[in-house]
């Protein structure tokens, strides 16, 4: 029996180490990709139901074959690829991938774009019990296990104590028409420092870190897996996240078409005055 055979039937299950090793090894393919005319090619459309690029779905094949080397049975519910049971037996996980966020961002040089993995003992949000999300042109490597906090490259983080909307770092995703613009400009109108930065796990895990202190994104169009890893370490880092009724987010996932809205705040008195602004 092969070492990564055993050390895989140890510990029974998908470990925070190996998604930090799996998402700096996604990054260093996609690196190596972006100096490739070929990362760019539009190859089909994914089981998310987006256009798919070659960098997506490589980056995706990539955290299979690790996975598939790690020996754990599980499930992969990624983005291009939907739903790959690893292995025949029952599984031990499921993993929640979004290989690429931000394809956009990368497509056009802005560096701003992250591998955001999440594993899970059920496909539901609250099962979520390990996170990584590494943003790749930084290196910035946001991470956590249920109950254990979370961290920033080896530092504790938290999200701020700014509960003056008008002092806030906001980012939005406004959507283009419908109820969800009107309610979206209502936000962006109050706003004094206001971005769209392009990249939903990296704008939430920069909630947790306490360099934004809100994240609204009302176009319902949020799918589970780009969710997941950031889900836990919002949570874990003492941040706030709900969907766009204020709602508790504990979605099925297990599928990668599933959608929601999303709100997230460093603290509650900020949450409120997000709902003040929406109802006013």
């Amino acid at each position: 029996m092969s070492l990564k055979l055993v050390v895989g039937l140890v510990s029974m299950n998908i470990s925070l180490e190996f998604l930090k090793d799996a998402a700096l090894k996604t990054a260093e393919k996609i690196r190596f990709l972006s100096a490739s005319e070929e990362a760019f090619k539009v190859v089909g459309f994914g089981a998310g139901g987006d256009e798919s690029r070659y960098v997506d779905v490589a980056a995706e094949e990539t955290i299979i074959k690790l996975l598939k080397d790690y020996g754990v049975p599980c499930i992969f519910i990624g983005e291009e690829k939907g739903v790959v049971k690893i292995f025949d037996e029952k599984p031990r996980a499921y993993i929640l991938v979004d290989s690429l966020d931000g394809t956009n961002n990368f497509l056009r040089g802005i560096p701003f774009y992250a591998v955001s993995l999440a594993v899970a003992e059920k496909p539901i949000l609250s099962s979520v019990y390990a996170a990584v999300v590494l943003e790749i042109s930084s290196g910035k490597l946001f991470y956590a296990e249920k109950g254990k906090g979370s961290w920033l490259n080896g530092k504790r983080i938290k999200p701020s104590n700014i509960e003056d909307f008008k002092d806030a770092v906001v980012s939005i995703d406004i959507p283009p028409y419908g109820e969800a613009l009107e309610k979206s400009l209502k936000i962006a109108k109050n706003s004094t420092h206001l971005r769209r930065l392009g990249a939903v796990s990296l704008e939430v895990c920069y909630v947790a870190a306490g360099m934004i202190d809100v994240h609204v994104d009302l176009k319902g169009k949020i799918r589970v897996v780009d969710l997941a890893a950031a889900y836990l370490i919002i949570r874990e880092a003492g941040g706030l996240i709900v969907d766009g009724d204020g709602k508790e987010l504990d979605m099925l996932a297990d599928l990668p078409t599933r959608r929601t809205t999303i709100i997230s705040a460093a603290n509650p008195n900020l949450l409120k005055k997000v709902f003040m602004l929406l109802e006013s």
